[in-house]
């Protein structure tokens, strides 16, 4: 007798009548098992179709999004998801009521609000050359 993805393959032997009420009590016990285990995975909600709620802003979408989700998909396979485009502010507010599960964000992230640097970038201000900005050294 093999379990093979939810199969039953009996081989045949002749006149092992005990070895016939093992095999009929091994069916029972798979099916019994795979009835649990369905009832299980609808209790818990698996069975449920759940889509990845992300916010990124316009920039963010563009520079880092694609690299994000092409790890995600890679990560777990079937993995749906929706991205929702907006402001930094918008996205945490957005997190913090529930309505995303996540968000790439370039703004101070609140405490009540875990979080994780995913990258990191140099941001520079640039100015034509006979601008006065550009006799002087910016910083922030």
């Amino acid at each position: 007798m093999e379990h093979v993805s939810g199969q039953l393959y009996r081989k045949q032997y002749q006149g092992y009548s005990a070895g016939e009420q093992l095999i009929g009590a091994a069916a029972s016990l798979l099916q019994a098992n795979d009835e649990f285990v369905n009832l299980l995975s609808s209790i818990n909600g698996l069975n449920n179709k759940t889509i990845l709620q992300i916010g990124s802003g316009a920039s963010h979408s563009k520079i880092v999004m694609n690299r994000l989700l092409a790890s995600l998909t890679a990560s777990f396979p079937g993995l749906e998801y929706d991205v929702i485009t907006n402001n930094s502010a918008e996205i945490i507010k957005s997190i913090e009521e529930g309505q995303l599960d996540c968000g790439i964000v370039s703004a101070t992230v609140p405490e009540s609000i875990d979080r994780q640097l995913i990258y990191q970038d140099k941001i520079s201000l640039y100015a034509y050359h006979r601008h006065p900005l550009a006799l002087n050294v910016v910083s922030f």
